[in-house]
């Protein structure tokens, strides 16, 4: 039998005078273009690169004319909350980012609302909601339901799992 062209190689051919191993020497071989696929990751990050860009530019996106910012579930300023630790509480994924990971940087998927109003649809119980009548829950999960909709759809247009 035959061995590979390629000096000091003990393989027997595979093709055109080249063992397995040494296929790419081959120079009859037509080279396929390679053609970038649009970046799933670029794809999903909607133009940020991270929460902190994401929130700085809700927060901005969410002052009125006065430069006020109000929650829309339960008519607080949180103005105040600004500077402090609890700012980062004032910014609600709608759908939870680690069940619906797509959607982890959609400014779309992001609401400004108070951090007690946060914390309750987070972790409260119906009872906890019961202790705030005037508060917009009904509102909130209208959303909720609203963007897990817009969410398969887009998983669905953007060809995932």
């Amino acid at each position: 039998m035959k061995t590979c062209r390629v000096e000091g190689c003990p393989n027997f051919i595979w093709g055109k005078g080249y063992c397995k191993s040494h296929q790419y020497l081959r120079d009859d071989l037509k080279r396929k273009k390679h053609t970038p696929v649009k970046d799933k990751k670029e794809m999903l990050s909607f133009g940020f690169e991270n929460q902190l860009q994401l929130f700085l530019h809700c927060w901005e996106k969410a002052k009125n004319s006065k430069g006020e910012i109000i929650c829309p579930f339960t008519g607080g300023k949180l103005n105040d909350y600004s500077g402090t630790d609890l700012w980062l509480s004032c910014f609600s994924h709608i759908l939870p980012k680690g069940r619906y990971t797509y959607w982890k940087l959609n400014p779309e998927n992001i609401c400004v609302v108070n951090p007690d109003f946060h914390y309750i649809i987070e972790f409260g119980t119906m009872e906890d909601r019961a202790r705030h009548p005037g508060w917009k829950f009904s509102l909130w999960d209208q959303k909720v339901y609203e963007m897990k909709q817009k969410y398969e759809q887009f998983k669905k247009s953007n060809l995932l799992r």
